[in-house]
């Protein structure tokens, strides 16, 4: 029996549409190298209130960070849900994820308090899995 398959440990990166994505991929990276985990990279698309309504630069950014991914091994699993934090949630279940990276909330204080955020109920969902905030990288 293999130390991963021993250790059973699980890296899922949890990409979002924004510039910060190839910045958890490489996080994600890290951690699953050092932990000798399986390393798991996914991605939720929302269905569209109006098919066909282009966000090409948002679904670039995470389309290059989920070809940044394949480049580091990763498994790379992508689907559409309503609810992106209940997708994220159900899927670290079924792969077995031990741990979990995600970007912090570009959300106002203000605005996460009225509507909450992905982040906040992932955590809430998320019992008994280390889940990683990862902060936005400052730009210059």
């Amino acid at each position: 029996m293999s130390e991963l398959a021993r250790r059973g440990e699980t890296v899922l990166v949890c990409l979002p549409e924004t510039d910060q994505a190839s910045n958890l991929v490489r996080r994600g990276a890290y951690l699953a190298e050092r932990l000798r985990a399986r390393f798991v990279v996914f991605h939720v698309t929302r269905p569209s209130a109006r098919p066909g309504t282009p966000r090409p630069l948002r679904l670039r950014q995470a389309q290059q960070a989920m070809d940044l991914a394949r480049e580091l091994g990763a498994e790379v699993v992508v689907r559409e849900a309503p609810k992106v934090s209940d997708a994220i949630v159900a899927f670290a279940i079924e792969v077995n994820a031990t741990q979990i990276i995600l970007g912090a909330s570009t959300r106002t204080w203000i605005r996460e308090l009225l509507k909450g955020s992905t982040t906040r109920a992932v955590l809430d969902g998320a019992k008994d899995l280390d889940v990683h905030i990862v902060q936005q990288v400052a730009r210059q």
